[in-house]
């Protein structure tokens, strides 16, 4: 039997189950089978399963347009963190009616972490139906929209403003600073290649979500922090790779001390501790605390509670320590010794701080700063439903 003979209906039925390239290849075997490589509802169904798209509103083109001439040169939908120093951002690029946007996401508030997220579109993305192109458009001019460009960054997407004279921010923070060595202490090519001192630029690197199996004191993911005089940050806490007792809290923002890309705090799992509200009256009494800790007393702390990281102790903070809540609670779940990273103005002599992780719930912990005489509260971040 000739697979042609089958009915329109059932070759429709097969060829869903095939890959794109497939279905391409399928497509210039013959007039019969290109017709059913280009229904519809076809390309629709790969619209949902490759890129989460199910709607072309706005758009007037087909969905096989939508996937092979729109999709697949922007493939780069989702959340992504922006690859600029110091500040870096969070960013979400997603499908609209008619557009992409490019959207920065960012602290609401300058002081108070505990505030949601507000929106700012950078870009948008469209399909220019005459040229039969995709066209970018920055949305930060005061004259209105103004063409820009999209470009491929080595492996990540970059959307470029050239011309940046009618830019509404005057700081520009859409920049990376020249004295910064170009790239994310992670992603070292980050910036290779481009100039990133011109006009309004967007490197987009990827942003690593927590799968569902991990077991962690806290929910991993993204929490907002007030860093002091730089405002609020965004950090991403994830385990550390290839270590599941070792959480890391990469920066998504930045500053002109420790910049975004690098890693902020680091929590050791294996190093749990309990503390007397005696341990915490002083700074000093405090610090006396953490010295007489030891490899022993953490492995037999850790021993003895494997299976439970929750310690809950009494938690009151030193006098001497900087603090701008209004009301802390007088325990805590549990606490291990961590370390931050801190340097001087534009990263100069960057080095470690002793600290102290506390856990409040599965969503709210604090990070004391032992040699800075400084607490941050970290709040899990709610990003916006979409």
């Amino acid at each position: 039997m000739n697979i042609l003979d089958l009915p329109n209906e059932l070759l429709e039925y097969i060829t869903s189950f095939l890959e794109v390239n497939a279905i391409v290849c399928l497509s210039k075997t013959c007039r019969r089978l290109h017709e059913i490589s280009s229904i519809e509802s076809l390309w629709q169904a790969l619209c949902q399963k490759d890129y989460n798209v199910n709607s072309s509103s706005g758009w007037n083109i087909t969905y096989r347009d939508i996937y092979t001439k729109v999709l697949k040169k922007c493939d780069f939908l989702g959340w992504k963190r922006l690859a600029l120093l110091p500040y870096g951002g969070l960013v979400h690029v997603c499908w609209a009616e008619g557009e992409i946007q490019v959207n920065a996401y960012k602290p609401s508030h300058r002081e108070d972490a505990k505030q949601p997220f507000k929106r700012k579109q950078l870009f948008s993305i469209r399909w220019n139906r005459e040229l039969n192109v995709v066209e970018v458009y920055c949305m930060q001019h005061r004259s209105g929209p103004k063409l820009s460009s999209l470009t491929q960054n080595g492996n990540y997407p970059l959307v470029q403003c050239l011309d940046d004279h009618s830019h509404k921010s005057s700081r520009n923070q859409y920049k990376s600073n020249s004295k910064f060595p170009r790239g994310f202490l992670d992603h070292p090519d980050a910036f290779h290649g481009c100039n990133l001192i011109t006009g309004s630029n967007l490197p987009l690197l990827p942003l690593s979500f927590p799968s569902r199996d991990e077991q962690a004191p806290i929910k991993l993911g993204l929490y907002t922090a007030s860093y002091g005089p730089h405002g609020v940050e965004i950090l991403n806490f994830m385990f550390k790779e290839n270590d599941p007792f070792v959480i890391e809290g990469l920066k998504i923002s930045g500053d002109p001390n420790v910049p975004a890309g690098n890693v902020s705090v680091t929590i050791f799992l294996k190093k749990p501790m309990v503390l007397t509200l005696d341990d915490q009256q002083s700074l000093d009494s405090l610090l006396e605390a953490d010295s007489r800790l030891t490899d022993a007393s953490f492995q037999a702390l850790f021993n003895a509670n494997s299976l439970n990281t929750d310690q809950r102790q009494p938690f009151s903070l030193p006098f001497q320590v900087f603090d701008q809540f209004e009301a802390l609670p007088n325990f805590c779940l549990a606490r291990f010794a961590a370390e931050g990273r801190i340097a001087g103005h534009m990263f100069t002599t960057p080095s470690y701080c002793r600290c102290h992780f506390v856990k409040f719930s599965d969503t709210v912990f604090a990070v004391l700063w032992l040699e800075l005489y400084s607490f941050s509260m970290f709040y899990k971040a709610e990003l916006p439903k979409l």
